[in-house]
């Protein structure tokens, strides 16, 4: 009985030692035709140091914008250029009207760099001979 007692406590500490990644989007904003609208912050936890997350990053009864975010990292032994690098990889898409486009951009940092970056992606919804031009940006970063 102490044996397994002693197991659980020790896959526990072992499970909560293990660091979390946390995505962090803010500044958000979606912009149509000179007109915008502001997000909130949003943050999501990856188990562990790595891994990947979806999150709606913002809602409302016009646009919803979805991301999905996945880090890792990178350990080559020949380059110490890349030895450390930190990919953050982000598949977003934009929901106008039932139509969705998608997007997918990755972003590198490397050593000891900032590991927060801005985006901007323009998407373009078609419906017949209507078509919307939209764009989102956030900054993002890795903490």
């Amino acid at each position: 009985m102490t044996r397994y007692f002693a197991t659980a406590i020790l896959a526990l500490t072992t499970t909560f030692a293990i660091a979390q990644t946390q995505l962090r989007v803010s500044d958000l904003s979606i912009t149509e035709k000179g007109n915008t609208v502001r997000g909130t912050e949003v943050t999501a936890s990856l188990k562990g140091a790595q891994g990947k997350q979806s999150v709606v990053l913002y809602a409302d009864q016009n646009y919803t914008v979805e991301g999905s975010f996945k880090v890792k990292t990178h350990n080559v032994h020949r380059q110490s250029a890349k030895q450390g690098a930190v990919y953050l990889t982000m598949y977003m898409t934009l929901k106008v009207d039932g139509k969705s486009n998608k997007r997918v951009v990755q972003k590198t940092f490397y050593a000891e760099q900032d590991r927060g970056t801005r985006f901007e992606e323009e998407f373009l919804i078609k419906r017949g001979i209507d078509v919307r031009r939209i764009k989102v940006a956030f900054t993002g970063a890795i903490e």
